[in-house]
């Protein structure tokens, strides 16, 4: 039989690791797109899968306090990660994105009693915590169908704009940015290859800003920046300005979304 002190160690040493399977995959958004997702996910997951049955374990004895103790133990180890970080608001966007699109999907898709509890609570601490870096309750199989949408390279965001805005797949914008991508775009030099690599790449960037709770302020922004002065480009001829203002776009939202 085991001693209470052997199960509070037990119980320590797993309290102690949750923070670490998000600080200690800090580089783990470089396999964010639409090749390595896949893999990446199922090798994090098969990782971690021993330490959530452990929690689960655990939860099993006394179900609210271990939620509790998990979240506090989880948010602990993140703000002493934040508190020794020279950029604390980098770190703590970094975290979030790890914890969002890795660790919460993780969870979840581990189907244990403890998986719902513990991520809606996290989710509630962390939003009142850091209340700047919000995050949605996303699942594996949600991101993995967006990777999987049809959308072609370009036109990926601003069909993601175009419907946030409540207009249809045949809208005018949606048919003339298509005309462009199939014309002036793949004929031109390089074209093919930006087309290809905004196919990787962008179904990505649109996760990000739907599981951040972002896009009621930044798909607005991204209309009037960026896919309006481009449709203005298009309806005037000036193609080639077009082409560079959207390469802009996809790289700027690149850096903010994926570091890369």
């Amino acid at each position: 039989m085991e001693t209470n002190e052997n199960i509070a160690r037990f119980d320590g040493d797993v309290m102690a690791a949750l923070a670490g399977c998000v600080i200690d995959n800090r580089d783990i958004m470089r396999d964010f797109n639409r090749n390595s997702y896949l893999s990446s996910f199922k090798e994090y997951r098969e990782k971690y899968k021993p330490l959530f049955a452990a929690l689960e374990e655990l939860y099993a004895a006394d179900g609210e306090t271990v939620k509790s103790n998990a979240v506090s133990a989880f948010m602990g180890g993140v703000a002493e990660h934040v508190a020794a970080s020279s950029k604390p608001t980098s770190a703590l966007d970094q975290l979030r994105f790890v914890i969002a699109l890795y660790f919460v999907p993780m969870v979840r898709s581990l189907k244990l009693n403890v998986s719902e509890p513990f991520c809606l609570a996290l989710r509630d601490e962390w939003a009142k915590t850091y209340p700047k870096f919000e995050f949605k309750v996303g699942d594996y199989e949600t991101i993995v169908e967006g990777f999987n949408k049809k959308f072609l390279g370009l036109c990926f965001i601003t069909t993601a704009v175009c419907e946030h805005s409540g207009k249809p797949d045949d809208c005018y914008e949606l048919t003339a940015f298509r005309a462009f991508r199939d014309g002036y775009l793949a004929s031109s030099e390089g074209g093919t290859a930006l087309i290809d690599e905004y196919y990787e790449i962008a179904p990505a960037i649109v996760t990000c800003i739907d599981l951040f709770a972002e896009k009621d302020a930044v798909y607005p922004m991204l209309r009037e920046k960026y896919l309006s002065p481009c449709l203005d480009d298009i309806e005037n001829g000036r193609l080639e300005a077009c082409k560079n203002r959207y390469i802009d776009m996809v790289h700027t939202l690149r850096h903010r979304y994926l570091g890369q």
